[in-house]
């Protein structure tokens, strides 16, 4: 308890030295007056340590921010979540505006930008401890983390003069020079790293590794290489040297599962509280999700028990027609429900969700079960969904929704994300894993670019680092081996490239069914090419802690495959074009807060004289 309470002061009292840093003018007098006071938080006895644990601490996002921003933004728009939020085109000028400020302006920044201020003044002094050395380093490093975040959110921002305490109203600069200076800081920030400095001179101070200096470099190189992948669609020259740069740099990148760059989390409701424990989120299965996984790498789905009946062969099994069910949109089976589940499945299903019915699951709104579909010869039927594997597209449903089967809406009718997550006690809110490393590289491999191996083994070892983290080593071997294709017609094996074929069920309840494998337009023809394997891969092994990589990947690349929201009534902030997976179905951005005209009219000024449009639909300059 001594222990937790000293943390916390820490916490309160570099809170309170953030504000007093943050004081108008008018008030350095009395500032002046209280540094006389011997007890006082000053620039001169603050430990810098204590800022940078503020700004790792509340960054991680609390309750207000976390499901505005991590979940009807980042999660609604990568589809990882079933929110129809971001992924519809609707951004809500409040949440972006608390988003803007308290998050970045009079916060989280903020207090980083103050640990390297104050850092640089006490090595012209000649008073900065080795220690802290490193300290200012990994304040540097987080900085931008956090600012990429930030600007894949909205696009420009300010950022050279946003934090310099000279303007008042800093301008917004472009994506590319931002981009173009975090590497630049990465490659600094790397270099100036001292790992002979003692870890136990941070400790806990640092709460993702812990003062380990030689970690923080690698981390610092992935992000680099991860940045560097960003640019590829746009700036393919500067891409390649830095994803070489960072691969070969002597610091290394995270490759190993001990050096997860992560941060604790827990109940209640202050910055360290888990993003998913809001119980009135339903953090439920995507129909994204799950036709990347269904039957991905011929795994016989996860069942111990033999509970989960009826197991059905998706080649021979639709399910039961029920035609109100969501016409338009272009997902083959939408007017289809599923029982039971999917005979073979990603084995990492069965780690991230948990069926109707079971403990994990635990929502008692559909305790019966059930849903009540009006079948195509106009008789209802009731379909069991205990233990039932069934997911519903994005959209807006309109009529179609209101005489949809009764319970189709009910979260308690299928899969939601597992306690362990939702509950987020006992775990590890993941930044970076070195799966996401080795699809990267991979990635970077396929482009020709120096990094190293080949492409075949850095995809593999990314699959094979995400199994290792979930408990699923048996399974590897079979899986990287799978010539089996999920719902988008995308295989495991890399190098199996052969295209999917459409097909007729031949007999059974749905004989004469022709399973169309969706489009995708927006990248290209193929469905089972070697960046989709990789794309696929890594957006399920970084699923459910990084959904701004998934949707950053998305925008990129168009990749991996996305079903168009239904559009059953106008989705009038994306530019849809129905039935059809093309780019301008799916947000790109979100608007900027309406109270930057107010707060910086000369930024805002010149944003709108650029021709510049405010809408979700507007393209960021690196995406696709």
């Amino acid at each position: 308890m001594e222990k937790k309470l000293n943390i916390l002061w820490k916490i309160s009292a570099a809170m309170a030295f953030t504000f007093m840093l943050l004081v108008s003018p008018s008030c350095t007098d009395d500032f002046e007056e209280l540094n006389k006071a011997p007890w006082a938080i000053s620039e001169d006895n603050v430990p810098i340590e204590y800022l940078f644990q503020n700004s790792v601490s509340n960054s991680k996002m609390d309750p207000h921010i976390s499901e505005r921003i991590f979940l009807l933004y980042w999660g609604s728009a990568s589809r990882y979540y079933r929110y129809d939020g971001l992924a519809n085109g609707n951004d809500n000028d409040s949440w972006s505006g608390d988003y803007w400020s308290r998050g970045f302006f009079w916060g989280w920044v903020t207090s980083l930008q103050n640990v390297i201020d104050i850092g640089k003044k006490r090595e012209q002094a000649g008073i900065l401890k080795p220690y802290e050395k490193n300290i200012i380093q990994m304040a540097r490093i987080y900085k931008v983390m956090l600012f990429s975040n930030f600007m894949e959110t909205f696009g420009d921002v300010p950022y050279f003069t946003a934090l310099d305490g000279k303007t008042d109203y800093p301008l917004f600069d472009s994506q590319k020079d931002i981009y173009y200076d975090f590497f630049k800081e990465l490659a600094e920030a790397a270099q100036a790293l001292d790992p002979a400095v003692s870890a136990s001179l941070i400790g806990n101070s640092d709460m993702i590794y812990y003062g380990d200096a030689s970690k923080w470099r690698k981390l610092a190189n992935s992000l680099r290489l991860r940045f560097a992948l960003r640019l590829s669609e746009v700036d393919n020259a500067k891409a390649k040297t830095e994803a070489e740069a960072a691969a070969n740099n002597p610091g290394g990148l995270l490759k190993e599962l001990t050096e997860i760059a992560s941060i604790p989390q827990g109940g209640g409701w202050d910055g360290l509280t888990g993003v998913f424990t809001r119980s009135w989120t339903g953090l439920e299965l995507t129909i994204d999700m799950s036709n990347l996984m269904i039957g991905l790498g011929g795994i016989p789905f996860k069942d111990p028990g033999n509970l989960y009946n009826p197991k059905q062969d998706v080649r021979n099994y639709i399910g039961i027609s029920s035609p109100l069910l969501i016409p338009k949109t272009n997902e083959p089976r939408s007017q289809y429900v599923q029982e039971g589940v999917p005979a073979k499945i990603d084995p990492r299903a069965s780690v991230y969700f948990a069926l109707p019915g079971t403990a994990d699951h635990n929502w008692t709104s559909a305790q019966n079960y059930t849903y009540l579909a009006n079948t195509a010869a106009g008789v209802n039927v009731t379909i069991n969904t205990r233990y039932a594997w069934t997911a519903r597209p994005h959209g807006s449903y309109g009529t179609v929704g209101t005489g949809s089967p009764t319970g189709f809406t009910g979260v308690g009718n299928r899969p939601v994300m597992v306690k362990k997550y939702r509950q987020g006690v006992g775990i590890r809110h993941e930044l970076f894993g070195p799966w996401e490393t080795y699809f990267l590289l991979a990635e970077a491999r396929l482009r020709g670019w120096n990094v190293g191996s080949s492409a075949a083994d850095y995809y593999n070892a990314g699959i094979e680092q995400s199994f290792k983290h979930h408990g699923l080593t048996a399974d590897y071997a079979a899986y990287i081996a799978s010539t089996e294709y999920n719902l988008n017609g995308t295989s495991v094996n890399f190098d199996h490239v052969t295209e999917p074929v459409n097909y007729t069920i031949a007999e059974g309840p749905n004989a004469g069914f022709q399973f169309k494998y969706p489009e995708n337009t927006g990248y290209g023809t193929l469905k089972n090419d070697r960046l989709t394997k990789i794309i696929t891969q890594k957006y399920i092994a970084n699923y459910p802690w990084n959904p701004m990589e998934a949707w950053n990947d998305h925008r990129r690349l168009n990749l991996p495959f996305f079903i168009n929201p239904a559009e059953e009534t106008d989705l009038v902030n994306i530019n849809l074009k129905p039935n059809e997976s093309h780019p301008d179905n799916f947000p790109r951005r979100v608007s900027y807060p309406t109270r930057i005209e107010r707060e910086n009219p000369v930024a805002w000024e010149k944003v709108v004289s650029s021709g510049f449009v405010n809408k979700t639909y507007t393209k960021l300059w690196w995406a696709k």
